[in-house]
């Protein structure tokens, strides 16, 4: 089938030559006790989940471990608790709880650690930080760490935004990258053994068949989301630059059915003034969202943002920021994934607010994400879209040399 993407687990199962003359078979895990960290996006090309795979291909599975959201992929809270799985009987230990790097003790019958599990492709999509830290654990353990890889759902040829600021590493910001790394997490895994110099047998199971221009629809791979609040391809590549706003005074679109495809706040209604509440006294959404949409539109334009459109919307968050507060904003729709360069748009959309909204968009947050000063402060101070990305460009371009030998995809 023209275009089809092989993931790594697939990889596996096959006689399949790595670039370092590994061989990336089942004879690697055969015969020794694999620890597995994984969640439900794990599943082969035909939807098989990777511990029945593992079982049913004579690999013993000896430790089980779920990242944020769980192992089930289901979770949104902030603290998951150990668990058991039902099918190999095996406990889960949660790493997304009080532990987040597997312990010494949990890897005690483990002669092997395997990783799968699906990126999103931005920096702080805390699975990379998963990953990173079981890679650490692998290496203190003194055992094998395997990487099953899979695609960059946003593309492997787009690398954009600011770098993550020097001595700001957190578990939404592992290692040194910019927003959008354009990277899959194998090809991370190998920059991180190197950059943090752990002293790790690492292995990484390439993808066959897919191309750095490749997005998720051109992989014909199933989509699963993988996590509860990513649920569209759309969202994906919006979440990359409107997520960066997410700590700030604005829901997102989490728990309706279009995730980081829109943002809105009560504030937005009658240009700042709302109540204690956060209430607007005016409920027709439809001057100031059309005002605010053609902001952004005329902000776009000047910041040569191209493949979004920007619509008017009203939505009533059910959880989190103004839960059950009808909200109006704005619906964004992609119009032209091979054109847009979402950390941009976070930016246009950033400098909009602030400039029409510079008392009622609370901004006390707003570097929890970006995690650069310089960025907020020029956010704040009123620059402009190319003066700020003017700013860190040169770091980005580093970052760009940095990772090309890293990369196992044309």
């Amino acid at each position: 089938m023209k275009n089809q993407v092989t993931p790594g687990l697939d990889v596996l199962e096959g006689v399949f030559k790595f670039r370092y003359d590994k061989a990336a078979d089942f004879f690697n895990l055969r015969d020794k006790r694999v620890g597995l960290i994984t969640n439900h996006t794990a599943k082969t090309r035909d939807g098989v989940f990777i511990t029945q795979y593992l079982k049913e291909n004579g690999v013993e599975l000896t430790a089980l471990f779920g990242p944020e959201h769980g192992f089930s992929g289901e979770a949104d809270t902030d603290g998951i608790a150990d668990a058991k799985d039902e099918y190999t009987g095996l406990p889960i230990y949660s790493l997304y709880g009080n532990v987040r790097k597997p312990t010494p003790e949990m890897l005690d019958n483990v002669d092997v650690l395997v990783f799968d599990i699906q990126d999103i492709g931005s920096r702080f999509y805390t699975y990379t930080s998963t990953m990173a830290l079981g890679m650490e654990a692998a290496a203190d353990k003194g055992i094998p760490f395997v990487v099953l890889d899979r695609p960059n759902p946003i593309r492997g040829d787009r690398v954009e935004g600011p770098m993550l600021q020097a001595g700001r590493e957190a578990f939404i910001a592992h290692h040194r990258m910019p927003v959008q790394h354009g990277m899959t997490i194998g090809e991370i895994a190998l920059m991180i053994a190197v950059e943090r110099r752990f002293d790790v047998d690492l292995t990484v199971v390439p993808c066959v068949g897919w191309k750095r221009s490749m997005d998720y629809t051109a992989t014909q791979l199933p989509w699963i989301n993988p996590s509860p609040n990513m649920k569209t391809l759309p969202g994906a590549y919006f979440y990359t630059g409107l997520g960066l706003l997410e700590f700030t005074n604005l829901a997102v679109g989490r728990g309706t059915d279009i995730p980081f495809e829109q943002f809105a706040a009560p504030w937005i209604t009658d240009n700042g003034n709302t109540d204690d509440k956060g209430n607007s006294a005016d409920q027709d959404c439809g001057t100031q969202c059309s005002l605010l949409a053609q902001a952004l539109t005329q902000a776009a334009r000047e910041a040569n943002l191209e493949g979004v459109r920007f619509e008017p919307t009203r939505f009533t968050p059910p959880y989190r920021e103004f839960k059950d507060i009808p909200c109006d904003g704005i619906r964004l729709i992609l119009e032209d994934p091979d054109k847009l360069q979402s950390v941009r748009m976070g930016m246009v959309i950033a400098t909009t607010l602030r400039k029409l909204y510079p008392d009622a968009w609370q901004t006390r947050n707003l570097n929890t994400l970006l995690l650069r000063d310089k960025t907020r402060d020029m956010i704040l101070e009123g620059k402009s879209v190319a003066e700020i990305e003017a700013d860190w460009m040169p770091e980005l371009e580093q970052f760009l040399k940095r990772r090309e030998m890293y990369l196992l995809y044309e």
